[in-house]
């Protein structure tokens, strides 16, 4: 049995990897502000260490990572106005861990953060890409952080864009259009041949687990993990089949984007996407020989709760 430390263990990934770690022997500490919400309380009930406390408090989180051999690190705030704290929270993390003795570390990255600064679209993209570049410029920083920060193996899992951004939870948040009437819209600004990559994160978690448990094997690896590959207009599809709605797909024109890429994450975002289709290296994902999820069965999952949020 090991001690791992998962951080963001009530999140979309470290919540399905903290069960996963706890149902084969493990044993979770897991560092939260709300130790008394459903979803830390339902974690304690499945064996996990519950420890209070924020990203901000580093005595906090050296306490939560005493006794551990691993952490799972995915310090994104909660809150996209505190975005800007997520490279000081994973140095918190990395200098605690390292103090309490962890001997690895999996960061949880996006894709392409290993490769993106060698695209030269992306060094043509990013002195007016605003907010967009500063997300991936955190990730980079923060990846190059953990390869450098001394842990006797060190892995970074480069999640695609989640299965979870089409549930019910966020997907009006992000896309408000599907609420439209009579036809619902999936409004993103790619192309109509832009192939995007898709993962589950409970896929991510596992992912994660296996490299957790074998981190010798995986040590010095910065490895895309997507599940799925589908264009906009196949979204669209699959959610007007759970929705029970039409649904269409609408792709704004490039240069309304571009002006307004250096403050719209999700303008931006379909411009760095577009610079990803086709050119995003699966081959260390597909080798771990994952039954991987799909769009469609994730959302038969949560049909009800889907037709709510478009009605």
């Amino acid at each position: 049995m090991q001690n791992f430390l998962v951080i963001a263990a009530t999140g979309t990934v470290g919540r399905p990897l903290t069960h996963k770690l706890l149902a084969i022997g493990h044993c979770v500490h897991v560092l939260t502000t709300h130790p008394d919400s459903e979803r830390a309380l339902e974690l304690a009930r499945a064996g996990a260490k519950i420890f209070r406390g924020a990203l901000d408090d580093k005595a906090a989180i050296a306490a939560a990572a005493a006794t551990c051999t691993g952490v799972y690190l995915n310090p994104t705030p909660a809150s996209l106005a505190d975005h800007h704290l997520e490279v000081t929270y994973a140095q918190n993390i990395i200098e605690a861990s390292r103090a309490a003795g962890i001997r690895f570390c999996v960061f949880q990255s996006v894709q392409n953060t290993h490769s993106i600064a060698t695209m030269p679209e992306w060094q043509e993209w990013i002195s007016s890409a605003g907010v967009v570049a500063d997300y991936w410029n955190r990730k980079m920083s923060i990846q190059e952080t953990v390869r450098t920060a001394g842990f006797d193996c060190w892995a970074a899992i480069q999640g695609s864009m989640h299965f979870s951004n089409f549930g019910a939870r966020y997907l009006a948040m992000s896309f408000p259009g599907v609420r439209d009437h009579p036809v619902g819209t999936l409004s993103f600004p790619v192309q109509v041949d832009t192939v995007l990559d898709l993962v589950d994160p409970v896929d991510l978690a596992e992912i994660a687990t296996r490299v957790l448990l074998d981190p010798h094997t995986f040590n010095g690896l910065a490895f895309n993990a997507v599940g799925e590959k589908m264009t906009l207009a196949q979204i669209a599809a699959v959610i007007a089949k759970h929705a029970n709605k039409p649904m269409r797909a609408e792709h704004p024109d490039p240069e309304s984007v571009k002006a307004k890429r250096a403050t719209d994450l999700q303008a931006g975002n379909g411009e760095v996407l577009a610079i990803f289709a086709n050119r995003t290296d699966i081959s260390v994902c597909q080798a771990l020989g994952i039954e991987f999820n799909t769009l469609d069965k994730f959302l038969e999952k949560r049909q009800d709760e889907l037709r709510e949020v478009v009605a």
